[in-house]
C-alpha cells in the first residue's frame, strides 16, 4: 500500500492529489540555450547557485561532506529548468529539497509537486528530510505539495502531472527504470524528464540506457555535463 501522508502548503490546494492536465507546446525548441551554457564553459558565477548553501539541513551528513560542490551541482539545475520554463514540477526524490528549493528559485511561479518513499534508502539515508523541505519551501513562498512517505515502486502512474519532472528516487536499475517510463508515459508531448546521477551511478546510466533504446523513436535525449551527470529527455 502508498501511504497517503501529504505536506501542503501556500496556494496549493487539495486539489491536487487529483490529475494536473497540462498543454505542453510540442513545437517548443529543445533546450538549446542551456545546453550552450553547459558547452561553453562559461564563468562560475554564471552556473553556480551559492543560495543552496543557506538552506543545507544541519542533519544532513551528506550535505556536509558534499558542500563544496553543491554550488554547481544545484546551478546545472537550476539553469536546465529555467530554460524549459516548466509550469509544473514533479520531482520523485525530494529528499531535503535542494533540487525543489533550486528549481523554484529559477521559476518561482511554478508548482512543485514531489514524492519520497522516506524508507532510508538511496539518498534519503540519514532522514526523514520531508519536514525540512517543506520547512525551506515554505519560508521561501512558494507552491509545493510533497506526499512523503509514498514509494513509487507500488504504482503504475502518480496522481498528478507535470511539464517537468526530475527522476530522483530509486537508483537500483529496475526502479530507476520504473520510474523514468511511468513518467514518460504519463507525460504530454514536449514534456522534459531530467535524470539525476547518470555518470555519478552505473545502475541509473544503465536504466536510461535500457529507456533510451526503447524509446528511441518517441524522444530525444541530451546528455549534460555536471558533477554527477544529467540526462535530459524530451517526450515527442
Amino acid at each position: 500500500m502508498v501511504a497517503a501522508s501529504t505536506i501542503e502548503a501556500n496556494g496549493v490546494s487539495s486539489t491536487l492529489a487529483r490529475r494536473t492536465i497540462l498543454t505542453v507546446d510540442k513545437n517548443t525548441p529543445f533546450c538549446d540555450t542551456v545546453l550552450k551554457i553547459m558547452e561553453s564553459n562559461m564563468a562560475d558565477d554564471i552556473v553556480k547557485f551559492d543560495k543552496i548553501l543557506n538552506v543545507l539541513c544541519p542533519t544532513d551528513p551528506t550535505a556536509q561532506k558534499f558542500t563544496e560542490w553543491y554550488p554547481e551541482y544545484y546551478g546545472v539545475k537550476q539553469a536546465i529548468v529555467r530554460e524549459c520554463n516548466p509550469n509544473v514540477i514533479v520531482e520523485i526524490g525530494v529528499r531535503a529539497g535542494y533540487s525543489a528549493y533550486s528549481f523554484l528559485s529559477a521559476c518561482p511561479d511554478a508548482i512543485y509537486l514531489g514524492f519520497d518513499a522516506e524508507n532510508g534508502t538511496h539518498g534519503g539515508a540519514g532522514g526523514p528530510f520531508a519536514p525540512w523541505a517543506h520547512k525551506i519551501l515554505k519560508e521561501a513562498g512558494f507552491k509545493y505539495k510533497i506526499w512523503a512517505p509514498f514509494n513509487t515502486q507500488e504504482v503504475l502512474c502518480l496522481p498528478v502531472r507535470g511539464d517537468f519532472y526530475h527522476v530522483d528516487g530509486d537508483h537500483t536499475t529496475d526502479g530507476c527504470y520504473h520510474d523514468i517510463k511511468m513518467c514518460f508515459e504519463d507525460a504530454m508531448p514536449g514534456a522534459y524528464i531530467l535524470i539525476d546521477d547518470f555518470d555519478f551511478l552505473g545502475d541509473v546510466r544503465r536504466a536510461v540506457n535500457n529507456f533510451i533504446n526503447e524509446y528511441s523513436n518517441a524522444s530525444i535525449p541530451q546528455y549534460i555535463k555536471s558533477k554527477r551527470g544529467e540526462m535530459l529527455i524530451r517526450k515527442l
